[in-house]
């Protein structure tokens, strides 16, 4: 966590790709309980590009570390992002 953000160009989401973060989780605090993903990772959206973060701590008072950048999903979101990815 906190060693860069990788750059997504396309819409590869749409053609099955998938973001594997179990490694990256592996060195956090989450337990692998569900109810608390969205405390340790966030999608937000700026300038038509969507960041997914990572909190490492899981606390809201916690920095959080962008991992991967997809240019042109303005509109995603943690519950359209989920099913793309690999997190157990």
């Amino acid at each position: 966590v906190g060693a860069g953000t990788t750059d997504i160009y396309g819409y590869v989401l749409e053609q099955g790709a998938t973001l594997n973060l179990k490694t990256l989780l592996a060195g956090t605090q989450w337990s692998g309980d569900p109810t608390t993903f969205g405390n340790f990772v966030k999608v937000t959206v700026a300038n038509n590009n969507a960041t997914v973060s990572v909190n490492p701590s899981g606390l809201g008072s916690g920095v959080s570390y962008p991992v991967v950048t997809l240019h042109g999903y303005a509109y995603l979101t943690m519950t359209t992002l989920m099913p793309h990815l690999v997190i157990n």
